[in-house]
């Protein structure tokens, strides 16, 4: 992957991660759908939180992880 595309990777990744520490976590992606689309209730975000999670855990911790 060129290194600019990495950078932005790494930029949005770390939007995603509010509290910094490597990881996404199923709050932290529900909570980026609904500062997008805040009429997205908070059970339907935690249920498409985990969908995304169980589709790219590769590691089976629940989480995330920075490439």
């Amino acid at each position: 992957m060129p290194l600019q595309r990495r950078q932005s990777f790494s930029d949005e990744f770390g939007l995603l991660d509010k509290d910094g520490d490597g990881v996404i976590t199923a709050e932290e992606l529900g909570f980026a759908l609904r500062a997008r689309s805040p009429e997205v209730s908070a059970e339907a975000a935690s249920t498409w939180a985990n969908g995304v999670l169980r589709l790219h855990d590769r590691d089976g911790s629940g989480k995330l992880d920075r490439v």
